[in-house]
């Protein structure tokens, strides 16, 4: 009897396992269960040299008396854009789908009087600052995964003390 035919039978073995996990990694695809937003939002004015501008996803609106103080469901630190139109990605690690009140463009002040005013909004998805109660809820899902917001543009001001004084926290 020849001595390849055990060495044959060993690769046909081993190429058939090799296909057999190639093939269960290839099987049914993972349900998402995370999505995305984009934001573009027109800016003007003085990038602020202290502090920082972020972007934050908020379950309930900090300006809904339910609101419990506490981190966003998501956010990002912006960095300063180099044209007029800040675009933003809150994408990693994703956004859990669910249903959002409010989306918020902010500066940090880096020295509240007092520690609940130390987000001033800036630009809310889908309102004007005097009228947050009208933001537009955000809703990720399955069927819509990703989304993409305009949002109103926002004038900044290079110090803190011109920002104090043309933004103001929510409640403030």
């Amino acid at each position: 009897m020849n001595d390849a035919r055990p060495g044959r039978v060993r690769s046909v073995l081993l190429g058939a396992l090799l296909v057999g996990l190639l093939g269960a990694g290839c099987g049914e695809e993972v349900a998402r269960t995370t999505g995305t937003i984009h934001l573009s939002m027109p800016w003007s004015g003085a990038w602020p040299e202290e502090g920082l501008v972020v972007v934050a996803l908020f379950g309930v609106a900090p300006w809904d008396p339910a609101f419990t103080p506490g981190p966003p469901a998501a956010f990002r630190v912006l960095p300063r854009p180099s044209a007029a139109i800040l675009e933003a990605d809150i994408a990693e690690p994703g956004v859990p789908f669910d249903r959002y009140q409010a989306l918020v463009v902010a500066w940090q002040d880096p020295a509240p009087v007092d520690q609940s005013a130390h987000m001033l909004p800036l630009s809310v998805a889908g309102t004007d600052l005097a009228h947050l109660e009208l933001a537009a809820p955000i809703e990720l899902s399955a069927e819509a995964p990703d989304v993409s917001l305009a949002l109103p543009a926002a004038v900044l001001y290079g110090t803190a003390a011109e920002m104090r004084v043309h933004y103001a926290p929510v409640g403030g």
